[in-house]
């Protein structure tokens, strides 16, 4: 018995140095991955951090500031909340439209035609250009004195030079001042002409608010979140979609192949239509894919900076500027490196909730069977 115990032991001592020496060696494989990623990642999230509660910037020093950095930026600063509300706007318009379109070219493209790998390959092609031509390209196309698309408006629809990049106004506002001229100019429709000009002046009013610092911040904010996109957010936001679609195209191409056709072929014999099709087969099983992109899109839409910078540099009047662009902005422009820091993790919080949201209340509607 006292010679199995021993071996046993023995055997156990051997187990041991084997396990060390595998995990030293895994380790060691991983060193240079980890210390790569320890200096240049969690070093410079941890010094954020810190620096966050600080103010000044490298050339003058810094001081503690506390939770008062994060205070003025929740409770103060309209300027912050202005980015943010552009960044919403954003991606309330850039996400549907990419999911939309991106399943309308999927299916276009989920069939046995001649060609059909050329095709798939042009949708795929704006994907891989680079986001800077693009946007030098969309300023060149949308310039309001020599851009095509302002020749095109004038040369064959007789209509005037839009300020694509220089026009402020929103364009819920521009709807509501637009919308009873052209009552005006309809004999039958006088009859709604003095309430909708009663609503203009009264929303008229309200927006004008969002730069009075006579009301409370809260009040400024839906002031100017009531305006709606600007021209040039909008033009942001068309290049977005056209520069992504592709990416959109091949993972819900991706999905389609993915789906066992006997599910389609139950369909017909139960005598469904293609739309009764797609809304309880293929919208189902396409769901992981949706929220795939639903939610890669939404932290990478809270993100956005270039376009901003090569496009607008977060004008007119900051109504393209992003949290993002604001960020940089304060850090290397202003000099604020503090409250910089405290605005990327205000940022990070934000994003966070939305996701943890988007995987409570969407995830639970994933269908993972195909």
């Amino acid at each position: 018995m006292k010679a199995v115990r021993e071996q046993d032991a023995e055997l156990r001592k051997l187990k041991k140095k084997r396990y060390i020496k595998e995990n030293l060696e895994a380790f060691g494989f991983l060193a240079p991955a980890f210390i790569i990623l320890f200096i240049f990642l969690f070093l410079p999230v941890l010094y954020a951090f810190i620096l966050s509660f600080q103010k000044g910037n490298p050339l003058m020093g810094f001081e503690w500031f506390g939770i008062r950095q994060y205070s003025y930026l929740l409770t103060q600063d309209m300027d912050f909340y202005r980015a943010l509300v552009n960044t919403i706007y954003y991606t309330a318009f850039t996400i549907p439209l990419q999911i939309i379109i991106g399943i309308a070219f999927a299916l276009l493209l989920n069939r046995a035609i001649k060609g059909i790998g050329f095709f798939r390959t042009v949708y795929f092609i704006p994907h891989i250009t680079s986001l800077v031509a693009v946007a030098l390209i969309w300023n060149w196309l949308f310039n309001e004195q020599f851009g095509l698309i302002n020749n095109f408006i004038i040369d064959q629809l007789g209509g005037e030079r839009l300020g694509w990049f220089t026009d402020p106004q929103g364009i819920f506002e521009k709807a509501v001042i637009l919308v009873p001229r052209w009552v005006e100019q309809i004999p039958v429709l006088n009859i709604v002409a003095p309430p909708l000009q009663w609503l203009e002046e009264g929303y008229l009013a309200f927006v004008q608010r969002a730069g009075d610092y006579q009301y409370p911040l809260w009040h400024r904010v839906l002031a100017y979140a009531a305006r709606g996109p600007s021209l040039a957010l909008l033009m942001i936001i068309s290049l977005t979609v056209w520069k992504l679609i592709g990416f959109s195209v091949l993972i819900f191409l991706a999905g389609l192949q993915n789906i066992n056709t006997s599910y389609y072929e139950a369909a017909k014999i139960y005598g469904a239509s293609r739309w009764q099709q797609f809304r309880h087969v293929t919208w189902p099983l396409l769901s992981p894919t949706t929220f795939f992109i639903l939610v890669v899109g939404l932290i990478n839409s809270f993100k956005v900076f270039v376009p901003m910078m090569m496009m607008t540099f977060g004008g007119p009047e900051n109504t393209t500027q992003s949290v993002v662009y604001y960020l940089y902005e304060e850090a290397w422009v202003h000099n604020k490196m503090g409250r910089a820091s405290a605005i990327a993790y205000i940022l990070f919080v934000i994003i966070l909730v939305i996701t943890l949201i988007q995987n409570k209340i969407v995830g639970k509607r994933v269908h993972y069977d195909s």
